[in-house]
């Protein structure tokens, strides 16, 4: 569906999820909007990851709306509105460990075009082995086609996982941590690689980040969460000097 560059891609309206007496997102309204790279922060429990679970149809609200191109999809199922555009990657690594990288961005391909007969003989998709080579040539995986995910060092594998959530075309790619765990020279290099090889793909990337490096270096906008709710939304430099964000994020006093 077209949309103009004004217009926001993916928009939440009073967005709200509550476990009990936990209100863990709180009344969360954001505009995403084409081509900014976008930065979620927040401290620990402050409703970062719910908040992905809602925009991908995995948590179901208690309160408010999902809107995707200026539809409502609050409360699809999640292949539902991974068949939109919609892809996300996990906290952790969710790959096919016992398949070759290659297998798991087919397995990918194939189930986004027919979902429910992804178990088709591969010539029942003319094309998949092409764009799985494409994929791998744009997340620099090509000389590793042919080994099993498993046996890739972990930043390949967080790399595996986004040519994954690649392999449905999405026009938004949600990121969840995807650089826990990694040497300053394995963010570094993911994080150029998400910005210039991957970001031109697609319309919009956000990223639930920890480390303040890549926030401040690589956004465009960055959004605190904190018990559930927007503290503040800004440019990395506007959230850096807010004296809130210092205090409950930052550690100052």
């Amino acid at each position: 569906m077209p949309i103009s560059e004004i217009d926001p891609v993916l928009e939440t309206r009073e967005l709200s999820k509550r476990f009990g007496s936990v209100q863990a997102v709180d009344n969360v309204s954001i505009a995403f909007e084409k081509d900014r790279f976008t930065s979620i922060i927040g401290p620990n429990g402050a409703g970062k990851t719910t908040f992905f679970n809602l925009l991908t149809g995995n948590l179901k609200p208690t309160g408010g709306s999902v809107r995707y191109m200026g539809e409502d999809i609050t409360g699809s199922e999640p292949f539902e509105i991974a068949d939109r555009g919609i892809a996300r990657s996990f906290q952790t690594s969710n790959v096919f460990s016992g398949l070759t990288v290659r297998e798991n961005i087919r397995i990918g391909i194939q189930q986004a075009r027919e979902w429910y007969q992804f178990w088709k003989p591969l010539s029942a998709f003319p094309g998949t082995l092409e764009s799985v080579d494409q994929i791998l040539e744009l997340v620099q995986l090509s000389d590793h086609r042919d080994k099993n995910a498993e046996d890739l060092s972990h930043a390949d594998q967080r790399l595996l996982e986004v040519a994954i959530s690649l392999s449905i075309n999405p026009e938004v790619l949600l990121l969840d941590e995807p650089t826990a765990g990694m040497s300053r020279e394995e963010t570094d290099h993911i994080i150029d690689l998400l910005k210039q090889q991957v970001f031109p793909e697609v319309d919009l990337v956000v990223m639930i980040e920890h480390d303040m490096d890549v926030v401040m270096n690589h956004s465009d906008r960055t959004i605190v969460l904190h018990n559930g709710g927007v503290l503040v939304d800004g440019n990395p430099r506007e959230v850096e000097q807010n004296e809130e964000v210092q205090r409950v994020y930052l550690g100052e006093t």
